[in-house]
This record gives structure tokens, sequence and C-alpha cells, in this order.
């Protein structure tokens, strides 16, 4: 029987060396994971994070923005996604405010023409009340101005149309052939004066063919209808006057002729009291 002793020291000495080595050779592999880890996940982040603050720059109004491509094919993808749709978007908000522009120009010049046309031009509702009207509608139906017209006409066929029934037929027109033309009637004016007015409209409907309002244009044709009047009265006094003289030239025609002559004669001879 052999016994042999070995301190502790020389006998785990090797073991805790081995063991610091393996500790040490996990530290360090633990670390270039890491720092590994880190490198990969900034090279996959960082074209990720420009296409982030592109997107962000972009939602601000900054629409000139492209994404450098990028090693990664899903990420190069997503940018070259990136960049067309940031061009697109360039495009259509230029064309978006050429049209802007387009509208604000016509808008401007339907501004001037509804502003200072001679004619009366409104729009109205269906229930009777005008939405807007030009300064020469209020001129027409003197009101001082398209605010205070606005104001004040609550029911067009009751305190315009001097005959309501009329306000009935436009209606008709409207709602059967969608536009009036020519249609004259009297309407009351602010003191209650009347005049002529013709007025042509059209009938503004929806996508589902429901009225919106009326819209169209007025002119005022009192001295026009004095003139066919004071005309039609001048006609009349003259086939009358023509009658008249047609008349005259008959009798006269009959009185000259040889028959009437004889006849006259032939009365001048009579005793009328013996006659009787």
């Amino acid at each position: 029987l052999v016994v042999v002793t070995v301190p502790e020291a020389a006998f785990m000495g090797q073991i805790y060396a081995n063991t610091r080595l393996t500790i040490l050779l996990c530290l360090a592999a633990l670390g270039i994971a890491i720092a590994i880890g880190i490198l990969t996940s900034r090279w996959i982040t960082r074209p990720i994070l420009r296409i982030s603050e592109a997107s962000d720059r972009l939602a601000q109004g900054d629409l000139d923005q492209h994404v450098l491509p990028s090693a990664l094919i899903e990420v190069d993808t997503l940018a070259n996604s990136f960049n067309r749709m940031s061009g697109q978007l360039k495009d259509s908000f230029t064309n978006l405010e050429k049209k802007n522009e387009a509208l604000r120009i016509a808008e401007e010049n339907f501004r001037s023409i509804f502003e200072n046309a001679l004619e009366g031009i409104f729009q109205s509702s269906p229930q009777g009340r005008f939405l807007s009207v030009n300064p020469a509608l209020a001129q027409i139906y003197g009101y001082d101005s398209p605010q205070e017209m606005i104001e004040q006409i609550i029911d067009i066929s009751n305190q315009l149309y001097v005959d309501p029934e009329r306000r009935a037929e436009f209606r008709g027109l409207l709602e059967q052939q969608g536009f009036a033309k020519d249609f004259e009637y009297r309407c009351y004016r602010k003191d209650s004066s009347i005049i002529w007015t013709q007025i042509d409209a059209r009938s503004v409907k929806d996508n589902n063919g429901n009225v919106l309002y009326y819209e169209g244009i007025v002119q005022d044709i009192t001295e026009r209808k004095r003139r066919e009047y004071e005309l039609k009265r001048q006609l009349e006094e003259l086939q009358i006057e023509i009658d008249h003289k047609k008349r005259e030239e008959e009798v006269k025609s009959l009185t000259s002729s040889t028959y009437f002559q004889e006849v006259q004669e032939e009365i001048s001879d009579v005793n009328l009291d013996e006659f009787w």
C-alpha cells in the first residue's frame, strides 16, 4: 500500500489556471461578439435610420429627399422604393401647386366678373333663400349691398315675386329640364315698386342627382317692357287709324260711284211727305 501526498495547491493549480483561462476566453469571446453585434447592428440600422430621417424631413414638407443605395438587398430595395415615392410625391405636389395657382387665378377672374358684371348674378337654395348675390343684382332690386339683400330676403317667392305662381313655374322648369331661359316675371324692389326682370338659370346637382342650389343671371327689362307696351299701343292706335281711313275711303268710293249718284238724284226728286 503506497500513499502519495500531494499539496492541494499543486494539484489544483493547473485546474484553476485552466478555469481562469476559460473564463478569460469566454469574456473575450463575449466582448468580441458584442462588438461584432454592435458593428453589425450599426451597419444594418444606419441605412434604415437614414431612410427614417428622410421620411421625417419628407413629412415636414422637404420633398428633396434621396436615400443612398445600401449593400443590404432588402434595405436597398426599401431605399429605392422610398426614392420613387419621394419623386412621385414631389411631382404630385408640383402639379398640385400649378393647379392651385391656376385655380386661384380662375377664382380671381370669376370673382372679378362676379363683382363687376352689369347683369345680376345669384345663387339661391331651392327653399327660397339667396346664398350669394353680386352688387349688380342688389342694385337691380334696390338694396344697398349684397349682404343686405341676402339677410332681408328670406322667402323669394313671396318677397320678390308679384305673382308667386310664376316662382312655381320657374322651379318646375328647373326640375323638368334643369334650366330656365328667358323667363320673365314681375318682382318687387326694396321700396315696393314693381319692375320686370328676365332670368336665365340652371340647377346645380350633386353626384346623386340631388339639387344643391340654383344659379343664374338676372336682367332688368322694365324699360324694354315699357317700350314694348308703348309700341303695342301705337300699333293699336295706328290700326284704328288705318281702319278709320279705310272706312273713309270706302265711303268716298261708294259716294263717288255712278249708282250712288243716280240713287241720290232719284231721292232728291221724291217728295217725302207724299212718299210716306
